[in-house]
């Protein structure tokens, strides 16, 4: 995907819009935390969706967010 994405911003009027290292970083970390959001909503659709399973799903998601928290 970086690939695809930095061969776009290289077609001629694009090159403001190119991404440098501290940007692809930004981005890896919304990804990672991004990754836990998208586990706990297949976790948690269709039927399968108890109250039980929705808090700990909940309290999962605030545990990651507070670790992440404490490292920016």
């Amino acid at each position: 995907m970086r690939l695809a994405i930095n061969v776009f911003c290289a077609q001629e009027g694009l090159q403001d819009d190119a991404l440098i290292s501290s940007d692809w970083r930004t981005l890896g970390h919304f990804h990672k935390y991004l990754k836990f959001f998208y586990q706990a909503t297949l976790a948690t659709e269709g039927y399968k969706a108890t109250i039980d399973r929705v808090l700990s799903t909940m309290e999962f998601l605030l545990k990651k967010l507070e670790a992440a928290k404490g490292r920016v």
